[in-house]
């Protein structure tokens, strides 16, 4: 809650630097793969970009670039490739419907804005609260949202107002919860998270629920998941309120 961001070492868990880019609680950390960029987020109402640098070949450090002061809380924050070619970070803000592009260079230039609901008028039923790339076509953005009592799945292309799916993901939710989820190594479906403790993969190509994987015996919120690849190997790992941590492999569950 102190706004402090750390950089820790993997293997024995020393810290190894220390910032406090926001006044108050840091919502998300982003890495870029290949440019020496960090992107932090926080309920101070600012996004931050700090370039990554190394003062000795094991020494990161964070340097801050350029600050975005926002109108309110920062929910989804991602980093995406636009139709020209150029990097950007794409960002949410709460009881908004908008995504929101800035170029990735030092200063942040605002590029444009995209509303997941073009229809809506004079009320929000959403916002997004978690955005991520498709792995295998970076024109195109996945995205969960607040809807309320269930969680909504977008699929929109990037810097663009159309929507390609729309999904009732049937995971429910409160004004309280945090929507999440992964893609799949292929990218032919997702994982979401529920508040029933219930993970639910959804494919890509009919929209539907093909598979309920109950995380939580006690039917508790499922907080976080990842999806990635371990020794050629397809894992899915999630966190919840029960205090446990699951890992979902082809063969099924490990401790």
């Amino acid at each position: 809650m102190s706004g402090h961001v750390v950089i820790s070492d993997a293997a024995s868990g020393d810290v190894i630097s220390s910032d406090k880019p926001h006044a108050k609680y840091v919502v998300k950390v982003l890495v870029h793969e290949k440019l020496p960029y960090v992107i932090t987020s926080g309920y101070d109402k600012t996004i931050v970009l700090h370039s990554l640098t190394y003062e000795d070949e094991s020494t990161p450090k964070l340097s801050e670039l350029h600050r975005l002061q926002l109108p309110a809380h920062p929910e989804a924050i991602s980093f995406v490739t636009l139709p020209t070619g150029e990097e950007a970070l794409v960002y949410s803000l709460r009881d908004s419907t908008f995504l929101n592009y800035h170029l990735l260079t030092p200063s942040l230039p605002a590029h444009s804005k995209r509303n997941l609901s073009p229809t809506t008028t004079s009320w929000v039923a959403f916002h997004a609260m978690s955005i991520l790339p498709h792995p295998n076509d970076s024109s195109l953005l996945g995205v969960v949202t607040s809807s309320a009592p269930h969680m909504k799945f977008l699929l929109v292309p990037v810097d663009s107002e159309d929507v390609v799916m729309e999904v009732f993901t049937g995971a429910p939710q409160s004004a309280y919860s945090t929507a999440v989820f992964g893609w799949r190594v292929r990218g032919d479906g997702v994982w979401v998270n529920g508040d029933d403790g219930v993970v639910r993969g959804i494919e890509r190509k009919t929209g539907k629920v093909v598979a309920r994987l109950k995380a939580s015996e006690g039917s508790e919120k499922v907080r976080s998941l990842w999806t990635g690849t371990v020794d050629g190997k397809e894992v899915l790992v999630t966190g919840g309120f029960d205090k446990g941590i699951k890992v979902w492999v082809p063969e099924g569950v490990a401790a």
